[in-house]
Formats: C-alpha cells, sequence, structure tokens
C-alpha cells in the first residue's frame, strides 16, 4: 500500500463468483468477478478505492423459466480506513467504509455489497421474452398459443386467475 498522501496505486483482481456470493444469496454468478481499479491514500491511513466490477449472474429467466445471463459493470469508489482501535468519529453515518488492518485490504465485502445493489431485479433470458402463457404454460417465444387470457377487470374471465383477488386490494387513488 502507497503510504505517500496522494499516493496512486493500480489494482487488478479476479475471484471466484461462488466465493463472492455465496448460493442463499439467490442468484448465482457465472465464472470469476473481475474487480480493477486505483486505490489512493488519502491520508491519515484512508484509503479511496475506485474502480470497475465485471460479473455475469445467471440463473432462470423470471418469465420463461428459460436459461438467463446478465453481465453487470459496476463502477465504485469507496473508502478503507486502517484500523488502528481508535474510533472514526469524523465520517457521517451515511458514508460506507470498509476497515483493514496492516498492509492488506480484503476486498470481498466491498464486491459482494456493490454486486447485491446492481444486481438486476428481474432475470431475463431477452428483453423482450414473452414469458410463459398463464393459461396452458406454453413458452410463448417457442411457439404461439391461441389461449384467450382474462383481464382482472372482466366479470367473469374465461379462467379464474388466482391473483385476481388481488386487485381488489387496491384502487387507482390509493397510495401502496
Amino acid at each position: 500500500i502507497a503510504t505517500e498522501l496522494g499516493a496512486r496505486m493500480p489494482f487488478f483482481l479476479r475471484e471466484e463468483g461462488e466465493r463472492i456470493l455465496p448460493s442463499d444469496f439467490g442468484l448465482r454468478l457465472q465464472d470469476d468477478v473481475v474487480v480493477e481499479g486505483v486505490a489512493k491514500n488519502i491520508g491519515e491511513g484512508h484509503f479511496e478505492l475506485a474502480g470497475n466490477l465485471l460479473a455475469t449472474f445467471v440463473g432462470s429467466c423470471d418469465l420463461c423459466l428459460g436459461d438467463a445471463e446478465v453481465l453487470v459493470n459496476v463502477p465504485f469508489a469507496e473508502r478503507f480506513f486502517r484500523q488502528n482501535g481508535a474510533p472514526v468519529d469524523h465520517i457521517d453515518e451515511e458514508t460506507e467504509i470498509y476497515f483493514f488492518s496492516e498492509n492488506t485490504m480484503d476486498l470481498t465485502a466491498m464486491v459482494r455489497d456493490n454486486l447485491a445493489l446492481n444486481a438486476p431485479l428481474k432475470l431475463l433470458c431477452r428483453e423482450d421474452c414473452a414469458g410463459l402463457c398463464p393459461v396452458c404454460g406454453a413458452d410463448r417465444n417457442k411457439q404461439p398459443c391461441s389461449c384467450v387470457v382474462a383481464d382482472v377487470e372482466e366479470e367473469t374471465p374465461q379462467r379464474e386467475n388466482p391473483f385476481a383477488a388481488l386487485a381488489q386490494w387496491t384502487s387507482d387513488d390509493e397510495e401502496v
């Protein structure tokens, strides 16, 4: 680690996805996570790390259950403080900080946090995925079906949707 104020040091890290995000996270990472950037000494044992991390989330498409993968490229700028037993009292509560000891920084928690915050909310096989037919279950990306999908507002739907009752719980003028 560079000891002079303002000194910069480039870094590169390639880490196994399973080590970064355990399988109980809900999404899996394909292959390795790549992190690269520059560490800058900002004084008093404090460092700012800035760069990008690349990862590919894989799993089942949320609409059609086929294979899906989403590449994320996440820019980051985080602060690391040398842990010397003294409390850090000049940092506001909104600032995310990471601690290190001696001359080694473990970036795992920082990478995990940035991946979790930038994980896709929906994992899709493609942007225009048509999903499964709610009536017959056919994959509408592979074959069209002739099912009539009932509108929630219809009084007599062709087939009762088990989630139709949820429409009664909210109205347009009610904030959820």
